[in-house]
């Protein structure tokens, strides 16, 4: 997913809280993919983002580019969880692309 920073928020225990809009969505063809990204991500829509501030590289500030991978998953007792990691732009059009 791509995104532009719309507001930052530096929280306690190295969180950051980001409020982003997308720019683009586009499924990651190599891995398999249970998320529909393009349909479950509106391109013009406003996203709250929890991020680990450790992983971000630079200073986030409103304006900048973001480039984003949501990871998934779901536990054993059915719960279903979402994260969403920063990537780099080369990271974000090799999985657009399907460069491995």
């Amino acid at each position: 997913m791509a995104a532009r920073v719309q507001e930052a928020h530096a929280q306690p225990l190295h969180e950051l809280m980001v409020k982003a809009q997308v720019l683009a969505v586009h499924d990651d063809n190599n891995h398999r993919n249970d998320v529909e990204c393009p349909k479950q991500f509106k391109t013009g829509s406003s996203l709250w983002l929890s991020l680990n501030a450790r992983k971000v590289s630079r200073t986030v500030r409103p304006g900048d580019s973001m480039w984003l991978s949501l990871r998934y998953g779901e536990d054993r007792s059915g719960a279903n969880w979402r994260r969403y990691e920063p990537i780099t732009y080369q990271e974000y059009q090799e999985r657009k692309n399907g460069i491995q």
